[in-house]
């Protein structure tokens, strides 16, 4: 999966202010703290919701990264945990961006 899909896919898992989380990579239908990768996760924050769909250690997440220090915090988790929801999806835009860029 590229890059600029890996990003896509994770903004839509938590796209849905329902499907997003704070204090935790995830959580079950319960709010239980859960890995993000695993089966009864159905909420997720901006990080778990790269793990579940893509390589948090490899392009994307430095591209989630680096749109987080845009914003003004130096990690997405602080962006998510913060800012809030709207924030996180403008992070995400700004990643996707960056991805899709031609000099990306």
């Amino acid at each position: 999966m590229r890059v600029s899909e890996q990003l896509r896919a994770a903004k839509a898992l938590i796209a849905d202010p329902k499907n997003w989380t704070r204090g935790a990579f995830a959580r079950s239908a319960f709010d239980n703290v859960i890995g993000p990768e695993t089966e009864g996760a159905c909420k997720w924050c901006a990080v778990g919701a790269l793990y579940k769909v893509g390589d948090v250690h490899g392009r994307a997440g430095n591209l989630l990264w680096d749109a987080a220090a845009k914003i003004g915090r130096g990690h997405p988790a602080l962006v998510n945990d913060e800012l809030g929801h709207a924030t996180v999806l403008r992070m995400f835009d700004l990643a996707i961006a960056k991805a899709e860029a031609p000099d990306a």
